[in-house]
């Protein structure tokens, strides 16, 4: 059977679990917070069962261990960092799936696990995860590109969404900028915007999407962009389209 470290970290894993979605959080978010949620749990379930069925060398299992733990927490890392991009209700689920994925690769990095399985079947679900943050972030970033593309001038919705350059040292090589929609409509909307970072001769430089999808008449949601290329540039609202 699993051994008490083992199901420490099944429990870490089992923290994540599908949720009630916040109004105004979009589909397409929606169904990124629970396959992570999905993913985990099954890989936790998976881990108990190879575990009571398996043995091998104590050394082997726990080198596996280790590697897989930092491998896990890296990822949980990375989706994080990704997970300020998204609007701000899809945030909250994804560094809740991330925390706890870090729990479960603390836990299994203490522990002494009796199959290679199980550090491998965490290592998997942590790759997964990581991906799909990412693939979600990108979907994001090219669905309000396209939005734009057919947008004249600075478009519908520029009194409703501002842009606020973030201090250098929050994000050491970025530049980040916070983006901020207050939908002042009496029906629910979705935006595009574009952000265009700047030189200190107001010259464009590079430009970033962010897409926030179906925000409730009168609510405020915030997202990030982020700018690698340009970490001492300033950013400012090029677009932004109400749809």
């Amino acid at each position: 059977m699993a051994s008490s470290d083992e199901r420490s970290v099944m429990r870490g894993a089992q923290q994540v679990r599908p949720s009630r979605v916040p109004s105004g959080q979009s589909p397409v978010v929606r169904s990124v917070s629970v396959s992570a949620a999905v993913v985990l749990v099954s890989a936790a379930i998976a881990a108990g069962t190879v575990a009571c069925t398996s043995a091998e060398r104590p050394g082997r299992a726990q080198a596996a261990a280790s590697s897989a733990a930092a491998y896990a927490s890296r990822a949980a890392a990375s989706a994080a960092a990704l997970a300020s991009e998204l609007p701000s209700p899809g945030q909250t689920k994804v560094f809740a799936d991330a925390s706890a994925l870090q729990s479960a690769a603390a836990s299994l990095a203490t522990s002494h696990p009796s199959s290679v399985a199980v550090a491998s079947s965490l290592k998997a679900r942590a790759s997964e995860f990581d991906a799909s943050v990412s693939a979600e972030v990108e979907k994001g970033r090219a669905s309000a590109q396209d939005r734009l593309k057919s947008v004249s001038g600075a478009g519908n919705a520029v009194g409703e969404v501002s842009v606020k350059g973030l201090p250098n040292s929050t994000s050491p090589g970025k530049r980040m900028a916070l983006v901020t929609v207050k939908n002042r409509t009496g029906r629910t909307a979705s935006y595009a915007v574009q952000i265009d970072f700047t030189d200190s001769s107001g010259k464009s430089v590079d430009t970033r999407f962010v897409s926030v999808p179906d925000v409730a008449p009168g609510k405020t949601i915030t997202a990030l962009a982020a700018s690698t290329s340009a970490p001492d540039s300033a950013p400012k609202l090029a677009k932004a389209e109400r749809y």
